[in-house]
């Protein structure tokens, strides 16, 4: 989000139509009450008994929530509700937010609220449910962008206190019954404890702390002044957010996401850094990026060195401790990237949809061999002969994407004695292909290079430290080729 207030919310309004899941939650003047367990009254009549409450825990955890489907409305300096900027500068030191996550908690309201047609067009496209107080049951509610299904919220924040898991348990069944909806939540100070539940529970849902904005409609009455002809009416309202911390570059990446990355340098750092920009631009963003550096003089000339984590050898351990190093990362998925691999801005992207319908190890150039007598003899899919569709081969290389849990499979069988330079994409083919796991290189199409997994293979593949540029490297490559077709590796031309 950029803090200009009609731009954030034409974002919001584009997120709603396109149907991407997101949170927004918004914090204001009545839940930095109950955080700092302040005495106050709301204006909707609910009590914030000054003193420590599951209310104010529930929302201090709200408010520190990670993840990059949440956003984050927080107040304005210019309203005299939120301390003129005072309520923003303690709310924010509660936040693991990224600059671009946070957005107005009044942003559907004061002069945003004359647009409320483009929220309606959106939302008129959607399945919707509103958590409010104006129903006593569950029911359905017509609105002025269509029927809801409308769930009851109680009036008074108070009763959070002992009705939580009943009324959660409510929320949860509603949510189970939709995929891909909706969900407005006006619930007070609530909403936010309740949106970020009901996100863990069923995250294809969007969840929208939409509070008063939609009252004439529920209530049947104006109950703000910005909903009259009113100086609230016309106030576009401002707010300049400074980072909490000096968060560098983990600002870009996505805390909420499946897929690690793992980059393997060697003498190539300005190939190294071409392949982190390419992961900071991707469709999907990594959730934590590593570099795996094995030689220190070349760690050091690289622009992200400080900014990205790293693990630098002081002797070069060649390409298999990589896929060590990948036990040690968090994501459900792992994407590792040798340094002359730099994918288009959709190659995550194209790997987590392939790995649903193809379950197996992914690569962004794929080896089919044609017999058994030598390596070479052999033909290239992916980035090397673009693949229209998913493509099975006998291994892939350059990129590897694959679930974290088959490492177990490859550290499972040792591998041969005196190979350095070779022999680790085959041996991670073998090892799923012996627990009956194929390997694939998901769909290049000409016509969309952001689906590669490499877009400058020929560039930087053919540089002077390259592997396959050094004497007798396809000898290299015969010794694990003969190893694992010994051992029992089947390839696919044998089995057609």
């Amino acid at each position: 989000m950029r803090q200009d207030f009609s731009s954030d919310f034409s974002e919001l309004v584009g997120r709603i139509e396109r149907g991407e899941p997101f949170t927004l939650l918004r914090f204001a003047d009545g839940e930095h009450a109950f955080i700092r367990n302040s005495s106050v009254r709301g204006i909707d009549g609910w009590l914030s008994p000054g003193k420590e409450t599951r209310l104010g825990g529930d929302l201090r955890r709200a408010l520190a929530v990670d993840g990059r489907r949440y956003v984050l409305g927080l107040p304005s300096e210019c309203c005299t509700a939120s301390c003129n900027g005072g309520l923003l500068k303690d709310l924010i030191g509660g936040t693991n937010a990224a600059r671009s996550q946070i957005t107005f908690s009044n942003i559907f309201v004061n002069a945003n609220y004359r647009r409320q047609g483009e929220l309606f067009a959106a939302l008129k496209k959607r399945n919707v449910l509103l958590i409010c107080s104006a129903v006593s049951e569950t029911c359905s509610r017509d609105m002025p962008f269509g029927p809801v299904t409308a769930i009851p919220c109680p009036r008074d924040c108070r009763v959070w206190e002992d009705e939580r898991e009943e009324l959660m348990k409510m929320y949860r069944h509603e949510v189970s019954k939709v995929s891909g909806s909706t969900v407005l939540l006006a619930a007070g100070p609530m909403s936010e404890p309740i949106a970020v539940e009901l996100s863990e529970f069923n995250p294809t849902n969007q969840y929208i702390d939409i509070g008063s904005s939609l009252d004439m409609f529920v209530h049947m009455k104006p109950t703000r002044p910005y909903q009259i002809d009113t100086a609230d009416a016309n106030q576009y309202c401002t707010m300049r957010v400074e980072r909490r911390r000096d968060r560098g570059l983990e600002d870009l990446l996505d805390y909420g996401s499946k897929v690690s990355v793992i980059i393997n340098g060697y003498k190539r750092p300005e190939a190294v850094d071409m392949v982190v920009e390419a992961l900071l631009g991707q469709s999907v963003l990594p959730r934590e990026i590593v570099i795996r550096w094995n030689d220190i003089e070349s760690s050091k000339r690289s622009r992200y060195q400080r900014h990205i984590s790293s693990l630098v050898s002081s002797r070069n351990t060649g390409v298999w401790s990589r896929f060590h190093d990948a036990f040690d990362l968090s994501g459900e998925y792992v994407c590792i990237f040798d340094d002359d691999t730099v994918p288009g801005s959709r190659w995550l992207e194209n790997c987590l949809a392939t790995i649903q319908t193809n379950e197996g190890l992914l690569g962004t150039v794929g080896v089919i061999f044609n017999g058994i007598n030598q390596y070479m003899d052999n033909r290239r899919v992916g980035w090397a002969s673009a693949n229209e569709t998913v493509q099975q081969v006998d291994l892939v290389g350059h990129s590897w994407f694959f679930k974290r849990e088959w490492l177990n499979m490859y550290w499972s069988e040792r591998a041969p004695d005196g190979l350095h330079l070779a022999g680790e994409d085959i041996h991670f083919s073998y090892v799923l292909q012996r627990n009956g796991i194929n390997t694939y290189v998901p769909p290049h199409p000409i016509s969309d290079l952001r689906l590669w997994g490499s877009i400058k293979g020929n560039e930087l593949g053919t540089s002077n430290v390259a592997i396959s540029m050094m004497p007798n490297s396809y000898e290299r490559w015969d010794i694990p080729f003969r190893h694992y077709l010994n051992r029992g590796w089947r390839l696919m031309c044998k089995e057609s």
